[in-house]
């Protein structure tokens, strides 16, 4: 019985979703970081860069940096 519980459990498909919380209803104003190939957004209340192509945002609660090409 517990082999067959186990085999269960196991076999269960895992789901893994991400929000970091971060809302933007129209495109941010981005501004040149001066020295930089980097631009930053000066009214978005979070760490949100735009370098290289991708849309950076930093997410303070887990110490991680997320990633997009389309903002």
């Amino acid at each position: 019985m517990l082999l067959l519980v186990i085999t269960v459990a196991c076999t269960q498909p895992a789901n893994a979703q991400i929000s970091i919380g971060i809302n933007l209803t129209v495109f941010p104003n981005l501004v040149i970081v001066p020295g930089y190939p980097v631009y930053y957004a000066p009214t978005v209340t979070a760490d949100y860069f735009f370098y290289d192509g991708f849309y950076w945002v930093f997410n303070v609660e887990d110490g991680q940096w997320y990633s997009s090409s389309w903002y």
